[in-house]
């Protein structure tokens, strides 16, 4: 599911099941490799331990890249919500895994001050929740998987990368932004699927520009700019009549 394998018929059948299923999240926490692990047998293991019997910060990646790509913003945002609260409770550091207890809350093992969930928070807000995509033809792509109230009430950030910035914000039928940078850089935004047909308007400088729609993203290209003077942007989504 997370890497596009399945087909569709696969992925009717199988997500189903998945998208919903508690039992991974141990003790809350994301994400367990199985859903009953107590089931595992002595002969299934060639060590003593049970260790990677645990949720883990590596797949949990892999269930939000699932969770991104079937477009499940609420479960996206869910796993989430849950990995930061354990942190908050211990002090926004994370144990390296967590064995499920049995109990309301994963029983931590492993170091106490682990990297790998922090550094997987940040890769899936980034990748998954905000879509930021820097690809290898140079272009960066904005495909959020947000819930309906990120849309209403409006997000963005400011990224920067090389000798580059864009600032923008997404609201429900639009963003707006404004690039600075050495040379032009070309950007892909995916905005919230009408149910009707829609038409695209961009804008730089306040003045019309072409755009280019491909795989269900909104292609712009923006002009150098300096830091002084970025260069302003809209791309608006509005109903056909």
């Amino acid at each position: 599911m997370a890497l596009g394998i399945a087909t569709a018929e696969q992925q009717a059948i199988v997500w189903p099941k998945l998208k919903d299923e508690k039992r991974f999240h141990y003790g809350g926490m994301p994400t367990g490799i199985a859903t009953r692990p107590e089931t595992y047998e002595a002969w299934e293991f060639t060590h003593a331990d049970r260790h990677d019997l645990a949720a883990m910060g590596r797949v949990w990646y892999l269930e939000a890249q699932a969770r991104a790509r079937m477009g499940n913003a609420p479960g996206l945002l869910e796993g989430i919500r849950k990995v930061c609260e354990v942190g908050r409770q211990g002090g926004y550091y994370w144990r390296e895994r967590y064995h499920p207890s049995g109990q309301a809350a994963a029983n931590p093992a492993g170091a106490e001050k682990y990297c790998e969930y922090p550094a997987n928070l940040i890769r899936i807000v980034q990748r998954f929740l905000l879509g930021v995509d820097l690809r290898r033809d140079g272009s960066i792509v904005l495909a959020p998987t947000v819930t309906e109230e990120f849309w209403q009430q409006g997000f963005g950030q400011t990224l920067t990368w090389r000798d580059r910035s864009l600032r923008y914000r997404f609201h429900r039928d639009r963003v707006t932004g404004a690039y600075a940078g050495g040379s032009s850089q070309r950007v892909g935004i995916r905005l919230p699927t009408w149910q009707t047909p829609s038409q695209v308007r961009a804008t730089i400088h306040g003045r019309p520009t072409g755009s280019a729609s491909e795989e269900g993203l909104i292609f712009v290209v923006l002009p150098a700019a300096s830091a002084e003077k970025p260069c302003p942007f809209e791309i608006v989504q509005t109903e056909s009549r």
